[in-house]
């Protein structure tokens, strides 16, 4: 049954639902993401204008099914993240979940919070997710060298208001990019070398930065 714009299902799992969200929120990010070519292209404050459609989009009523989330429907939802993910580098956070939790918790005891308690609320659930988020990058099992940067400043990063991702400097930090070990892995190269000197044995981004004299 479809009830204003969600589809209810008997198990109450919302499986139909991302059925039919995930082709709508693929069609929406592959046709925004022929506007923004990885090199050029808008800059940052317009990518986030467009990621955020598709993000709205696919987070239309997460407060009633954030805490029904099965694996095969993250599936869903990744999938057609990715599709515009790779133009500008976002996340789905779970705060808002939180924070209409904390609203209906609140509107149950007889109070109505007001948009500064509201927007406190939203700043120490913000908190709490940072501090989950870096826990979760205390054991990672990729680009280690990235990750080891950036964790230690963490909250100052995601907070800043200057710099943007460009498409070179998001394959720095994934080590996605042109380097021969990467190209390798996936089958583009025969060897992991660096076409460009002899020092090391392998062609990573760290490569690039530190030693390759080209």
């Amino acid at each position: 049954m479809k009830y204003l714009g969600l589809v209810l299902d008997g198990r109450w799992d919302f499986s139909a639902h991302f059925r039919q969200l995930a082709p709508k929120l693929k069609r929406a990010a592959g046709a925004l993401s022929h506007l923004l070519p990885n090199i050029g292209g808008p800059e940052a404050t317009c990518r986030k204008h467009f990621e955020g459609i598709v993000r709205s989009m696919a987070l239309y009523g997460a407060p009633v099914w954030a805490d029904h989330l099965t694996a095969r429907n993250i599936v869903l939802l990744r999938q057609a993240q990715r599709v515009l993910v790779v133009r500008a580098i976002r996340g789905y956070p779970r705060v808002l979940a939180s924070l209409y939790q904390w609203c209906k918790e609140a509107l149950a005891r007889g109070t109505r919070p007001a948009p500064q308690e509201a927007e406190a609320c939203r700043s120490e659930l913000r908190d709490v997710a940072m501090m989950v988020w870096k826990e979760r990058l205390r054991y990672p099992s990729v680009t280690l060298a990235a990750i080891e940067a950036v964790r230690p400043v963490l909250q100052d990063w995601t907070g800043r208001r200057h710099g943007t991702l460009t498409f070179r400097l998001t394959q720095v930090l994934s080590g996605h990019g042109c380097f021969g070990r990467y190209l390798c892995r996936i089958g583009r190269e025969p060897t992991s070398g660096c076409h460009h000197c002899n020092i090391g044995d392998e062609d990573t981004a760290l490569h690039t930065l530190q030693e390759c004299p080209a």
